[in-house]
């Protein structure tokens, strides 16, 4: 079985546009049957190796099954599996099929799970025993299931192994439409109720051709995905992926070790994944003098990332090689992306306590607009555009990967969309400004924003300012009280050398003379330490800002 050399990437550069994931990934299939489509890793080290040709199998095995179950095209599945090739050939399956995918982050807590299961109304589920024991316990929220498979225990009656390990008849299924339903995928709900994002396979074949173009992929190569959703849409690519075992609601805990196994071994040529994914690897690599080498490109997504994560993957990687932080949610995705060494720049980096974080400019296909902040709904006519450089509002986006609807969500509709049909837009609760060079620049969320009696503070141009100080490992802005009255309040965590009784008492007083000394933070009077910033589930990456405010509060003896 090969990996992709450059003999393969010379064969296989006739993949061409297809109208769905499903269409690419059989064009890639055919291309190449018996190269390398996955090498998973256990948690004992073995690796498993599948070739294209029977992922395509496996996946046309679960599709025909599924079907001749009773399962129509538009009915919704529950995926609760654990990461894996039969996660990934039944996901391909599914689409295959035309059956909705349903997809929800194994990082989040039971409550909000249950919220989200109950809220799709899932006609069907896939999973493993732990999941079908949650569906007895909780028979609400899966009360619209009417048909339920096992996973992996491939002996077990109601097994959905059982499924690529019996022939089948042939079956024809029905070719995806550019507007058919292909997933449901829910948000992590860090500032609000998970939402569940519709995408159509429309929407996927714009990102996969957004992503050939922006980051140049070209068929043939080698991936080493941090997220393993994203290992579909590699796959769909043209590219072999090699999956490291990594726990997927901690990517911060991967083990580089073994990792580095895996690049000596397949030589993976781009990474995609969290900063907290990566920068554990870089720093590792410069603690044990290893390098990336070989690696074209890593793509750093989900979270700001910080500059000292750039400077260690820069110090580990092949000169030429190229890091990039493309920006965007899970509605709308990429929306734009900057490379490292734009990011490094010293003109970018003095600006960051003016602006917040470059995001870069808008990728082909999307166009990006500023519209006034403003909590409630906005309409065409009244959205408030802002073209003037430097002036925040609320980023919103249009385009072929921006996805137009979240299921059985009307409010969410009314809050998060402006307008219908082409010219919708999608509000993706981010504020942000352009510079006078088309660069989009994000100052923080909406929902975070901290609205004193003396004005609007945004987080990130703030955190900037105090990040820069030599103990702080990384700050947030949070306000105590009600809006428009609300008192800002920046909670630190300090680097391991600085954390001393001492330390903290002349830290914290640097850091509110350093706060008095411009204008743009004049406001601040309160410092706090924290032992360590909560953050998101999914990237490990968010700074979780409005649980340090309720901590703050309590801190404080504020109202919260």
């Amino acid at each position: 079985m090969s990996g992709g050399g450059s003999e393969e990437r010379t064969e296989t550069h006739q993949v061409t546009a297809a109208p769905s994931l499903t269409d690419a990934f059989a064009q890639v299939a055919a291309l190449r049957p018996d190269d390398l489509a996955l090498a998973l890793a256990d948690s004992r080290g073995r690796v498993d190796e599948i070739s294209f040709a029977e992922l395509r199998r496996r996946a046309h095995a679960y599709a025909r099954g599924l079907v001749a179950s009773g399962l129509q095209p538009g009915d919704r599945l529950l995926l609760l599996m654990r990461p894996g090739a039969d996660f990934i050939a039944l996901a391909l399956g599914l689409l295959e099929a035309r059956i909705v995918l349903v997809v929800v982050d194994p990082g989040m807590d039971r409550q909000a799970l249950l919220g989200c299961i109950e809220s799709v109304r899932p006609h069907a589920l896939v999973g493993t025993p732990l999941a079908h024991l949650l569906a007895l316990s909780a028979r609400k929220s899966f009360a619209s299931v009417e048909r339920r498979w096992l996973c992996g225990v491939p002996w077990a009656p109601g097994s959905i192994e059982r499924f690529r390990l019996r022939p089948l008849p042939p079956a024809d299924l029905p070719t995806p439409g550019h507007r058919d339903v292909a997933a449901i995928v829910f948000t992590t709900g860090s500032t609000g109720a998970p939402k569940g994002v519709v995408y159509t396979h429309g929407n996927y074949a714009a990102q996969l051709q957004a992503l050939r173009r922006t980051f140049g992929v070209d068929p043939g190569e080698v991936a080493l995905p941090g997220y393993l959703p994203f290992a579909i849409l590699c796959l769909c690519l043209g590219s072999s992926c090699v999956v490291p075992h990594f726990d997927p609601a901690r990517p911060a805990a991967v083990r580089p070790g073994p990792l580095l196994d895996l690049v000596r071994r397949y030589r993976p040529t781009y990474g995609l994944g969290s900063p907290a994914f990566w920068g554990r690897i870089a720093g590792h690599c410069r603690q044990e003098g290893s390098s990336l080498l070989g690696m074209k490109r890593l793509l750093l997504f989900g979270a700001e990332v910080h500059e000292s994560i750039l400077r260690d993957l820069r110090a580990v990687l092949d000169p030429e090689s190229q890091v990039f932080t493309p920006y965007g949610s899970t509605e709308a995705q990429p929306i734009s992306s900057i490379s490292d060494e734009e990011l490094l720049s010293g003109e970018v980096v003095e600006r960051r306590s003016e602006l917040g974080v470059c995001v870069g400019r808008p990728v082909d296909g999307i166009e990006v607009e500023l519209v006034r902040i403003d909590d409630g709904p906005l309409t065409l006519e009244d959205r408030g555009l802002i073209e003037e450089t430097g002036v925040v509002g609320e980023v919103a986006v249009r385009g072929p990967m921006v996805t137009a609807d979240y299921f059985g969500q009307p409010d969410q509709m009314r809050r998060h969309k402006i307008g219908a049909g082409a010219q919708a837009l999608h509000r993706t609760g981010d504020c942000g400004s352009f510079d006078d060079q088309g660069r989009l620049w994000l100052a923080g969320r909406k929902a975070h924003r901290v609205e004193t009696a003396g004005g609007t503070m945004f987080p990130l141009p703030v955190e900037a300012r105090f990040d820069r100080h030599p103990a702080v490992r990384r700050s947030a802005l949070v306000g105590v009280g009600p809006r428009g009255a609300q008192r800002p309040v920046v909670i630190v965590e300090l680097v391991e050398e600085s954390r001393g009784p001492a330390d903290i008492e002349r830290v914290v007083a640097e850091l509110l003379d350093l706060a008095r000394s411009h204008g743009d933070t004049a406001l601040v009077e309160d410092v706090l330490v924290h032992p360590k910033l909560p953050v998101d589930y999914r990237h490990n990456a968010k700074i979780q800002r409005d649980e340090l405010a309720e901590w703050a509060a309590r801190r404080l003896g504020g109202p919260r």
